[in-house]
């Protein structure tokens, strides 16, 4: 993990906040707001085309801990966007999470359905009728049949499945996280033998820069959630290049090669 911090991590490239509102049974997404303070870190702006993933862990909003989105490109395999915030629960996170949802070209999201995730999930899902969501299914069958239940429910083998899936893609690359921060809470999950499963060690020597009184991991909940989320999508088809314009240097050149091709057959033919 630390080598990961060492060779991965960047800062991000913007830093601010996305102004959205509410309009009706809808979140209108004007722009993005740029602020030295802003809560929201973002490395790549959305691609017109690309895919996204979206992980959300929500808390309680006490500051306590804090409610946490990661968004990731598919098509890429890295994490584009971060969002932390110990104060942000319930109505208002959701807009905000249906919000970059839509600004990120109507990113797949899932969400902990526990706890303050259930309020959380009928904003989103019937407040908002934003439906490009994670239903819950049963992981351990081999048909995976969807459900009904929106969002994802831990258990205490799900928790330890999610993030060992999560650890394995980081190991192999396949997800690039250049968040030093949310690697540096990922540091601090241990398993434990005695009932074989994976907690956070709720270190308080670690200061988070988001202003959360304690750093409980919320971060890597919600990167290895927005991996599932990657994951439950269809890997991208190759798009062809589109032909050169008429005229155009590259279409030249292409009749340049034909030209060629074409006079070494007729000298062999020949």
């Amino acid at each position: 993990m630390q080598k990961l911090i060492e060779t991965g991590c960047v800062p991000p490239l913007y830093r601010g906040e996305l102004v959205h509102e509410i309009v009706g049974r809808e979140v209108d997404v004007s722009r993005f707001e740029a602020h030295p303070e802003g809560r929201l870190k973002i490395w790549s702006m959305p691609v017109p085309e690309h895919v996204y993933g979206l992980g959300v862990d929500v808390s309680a909003g006490t500051g306590a801990s804090n409610s946490c989105i990661s968004i990731g490109d598919v098509q890429t395999g890295e994490k584009v966007a971060e969002f932390a915030c110990p104060h942000e629960t319930g109505y208002d996170f959701a807009a905000l999470a249906v919000g970059l949802a839509t600004f990120y070209n109507g990113a797949h999201m899932i969400w902990e359905a526990q706890g303050p995730g259930r309020p959380f999930g009928r904003y989103v899902t019937e407040r908002f009728g934003y439906l490009n969501v994670y239903f819950r299914r049963s992981e351990d069958k081999l048909s995976r049949k969807s459900s009904d239940i929106p969002g994802w429910w831990s258990t205490l083998q799900g928790k330890v499945v999610l993030l060992t899936d999560y650890a394995t893609a980081l190991k192999r690359e396949e997800f690039r996280n250049r968040s030093d921060v949310a690697l540096e809470e990922a540091k601090c999950y241990i398993r434990m033998i005695k009932n074989d499963s994976v907690a956070h060690s709720r270190s308080q020597a670690t200061k988070d820069p988001s202003g959360a009184r304690s750093n409980h991991g919320d971060r890597v909940i919600a990167d290895a959630l927005c991996r599932k989320a990657m994951g439950e999508l269809p890997e991208p088809e190759p798009q062809e290049a589109p032909d050169p314009p008429a005229g155009s240097i590259a279409h030249r050149w292409e009749l340049r090669k034909q030209f060629i091709g074409k006079a070494k057959e007729a000298h062999y033919s020949w």
